[in-house]
């Protein structure tokens, strides 16, 4: 059933960023091909140089920007409007859990939160290889090159997962600003007016208490000596010897207690929005 409540997001989310990603690549590869005109000198004209250059460019970061605004603006919307707005007649008739509901929606905009930096990325990429085009023969050599180095001078032991680590903190990283905001707007809808204003003041309320929160524990953790004590034995650099790395597993530890406590925030935000969803909700 969840992939059914997550259909109708899917169409909706695609329909808004297909062009945005197809736009992005697009500019990625115009600003490309102008920047390699630029550089190579070809045109002499500082006043052409300059449009040609700076409006591509401009362009670029403004699609970019735009695409993160259409995010924020995709994730309370289709939360909004398909669960305490009209849609949410028809939503909450459904044999479905209020829980069910919560996470289609995170889902779905965990799905374009990370397919977006993905497009990002690429379209980064791709202007690289406009500007400088690459012979893949020169690449899949250097991919060799870096195995084989690798072989001889291993990684510590731990990066892989400090790696995985690290991504995986950032997946619920996204996922608990998601439900922070549905948060928010959970408690906005408990006004009778201005829910909008009343989202917002909550959001900023809550970011505020985690603050405060947060600045406690590091306090309280500065103060302490294991905290100096693993900074100071930290260390990496890369010489003719092979890789130096000291203090992995103080970096493992570290980020481990980060995901912790994202997922506690996670799980509170969760909760909470569901409280407000299964016992005060209005759709009036």
């Amino acid at each position: 059933m969840l992939g059914k409540l997550m259909k109708y997001d899917l169409r909706s989310g695609i329909r808004t960023f297909a062009l945005i990603w197809i736009g992005l690549a697009a500019l990625a590869a115009i600003n490309g091909l102008t920047l390699r005109i630029t550089f190579d000198g070809d045109i002499q004209s500082k006043l052409a140089r300059f449009i040609i250059t700076v409006l591509p460019m401009g362009l670029l970061v403004a699609l970019y920007v735009a695409m993160g605004i259409f995010m924020l603006v995709f994730i309370i919307n289709r939360f909004y409007k398909g669960l305490l707005g009209d849609e949410g007649y028809l939503m909450f008739t459904l044999p479905v859990s209020v829980s069910e509901h919560i996470a289609s929606k995170l889902l779905t905009s965990m799905i374009f939160s990370v397919a977006s930096a993905i497009v990002a990325l690429l379209s980064g990429v791709l202007l690289m290889a406009v500007l400088t085009p690459l012979n893949f023969s020169d690449v899949a050599q250097a991919f060799q090159e870096a195995g084989r180095y690798l072989r001889v001078n291993p990684l510590p032991a731990g990066t892989g997962w400090l790696i995985a680590e690290f991504a995986v903190y950032m997946l619920i990283g996204a996922a608990v600003t998601i439900l922070q905001i549905y948060t928010a707007i959970s408690i906005g809808h408990l006004a009778k007016k201005n829910r909008g204003w009343f989202a917002l003041l909550a959001y900023v309320g809550i970011s505020i208490a985690l603050s405060i929160i947060m600045n406690g524990c590091m306090s309280l953790l500065l103060q302490s000596d294991a905290f100096p004590n693993g900074l100071l034995n930290w260390e990496f650099c890369l010489d003719d010897a092979g890789w130096h790395v000291q203090g992995v597993g103080m970096m493992a530890s570290a980020l481990g207690i980060y995901i912790g406590l994202a997922l506690l925030e996670g799980t509170g935000f969760f909760f909470a929005t569901r409280a407000i969803l299964s016992k005060r909700l209005n759709l009036e």
